[in-house]
């Protein structure tokens, strides 16, 4: 039996910068020296509330337009 694999909430989020990494780890508009483990993994949970800011107010926003 295998565990279900969550993605973080960060790779879906309009100020996440992919194409930049310090040291090997993805940076954002919030955590422009790279997003901290401990962060990647919270966000990683599937009961996290996306509604939390994180430093210097930003919070989640969706990349793409909510489907209907």
């Amino acid at each position: 039996m295998s565990a279900p694999i969550y993605v973080p909430l960060c790779i879906d989020c309009v100020h996440i910068d992919l194409s930049k990494k310090v040291d090997g780890i993805p940076v954002c508009k919030a955590y422009p020296n790279g997003i901290p483990y401990e962060v990647w993994k919270e966000k990683s949970k599937p009961n996290y509330d996306k509604n939390t800011p994180c430093p210097n107010g930003y919070k989640f926003e969706h990349d793409k337009p909510a489907q209907k």
